[in-house]
């Protein structure tokens, strides 16, 4: 069997050629190709321009834009890490803050419906927020 991998846009899963159609191996998402599906050679074509780019060194744009497009040079956009720890820290901030009451009936050991009336937010959000609180604690 000939397994031709891609990438799930859902779960970022690994996807798998069935028949005519892609299929993801994790979440079992279809999707279906809008072109037809023709089968690769199975001998590699293109060796030389693998070596010229490599020859050729880092280069410009211009050489990036002239070879094929699974030859350029995969570039990735450098994130500050801090950038990222403090926005985490800012949406927990602001998670404990929007939740607050009910975190604190939750304490008291009122009942979700009881919460879900006083505060009036619907019983699916109070229970996502404890079950947060409960692997906030496990996590802990």
């Amino acid at each position: 069997m000939l397994c031709k991998f891609k990438n799930c846009s859902k779960c970022n899963g690994d996807l798998v050629l069935d028949g005519d159609e892609w299929r993801c191996w994790q979440c079992g998402t279809y999707y279906y190709p809008n072109e037809p599906v023709m089968d690769l050679p199975l001998e590699a074509r293109e060796p030389e321009l693998v070596l010229q780019g490599a020859v050729s060194g880092v280069g410009s744009d211009v050489e990036e834009e002239a070879r094929p497009r699974r030859l350029r040079a995969r570039r990735r956009t450098m994130t500050n890490i801090n950038s990222v720890i403090m926005a985490k820290e800012r949406s927990e901030q602001r998670w404990w803050n929007k939740n607050q009451d009910i975190i604190d009936r939750l304490k008291q050991g009122d009942s979700v419906r009881d919460i879900s009336e006083t505060v009036g937010k619907g019983q699916r959000q109070i229970r996502g927020v404890q079950e947060r609180l409960k692997d906030m604690s496990v996590a802990a």
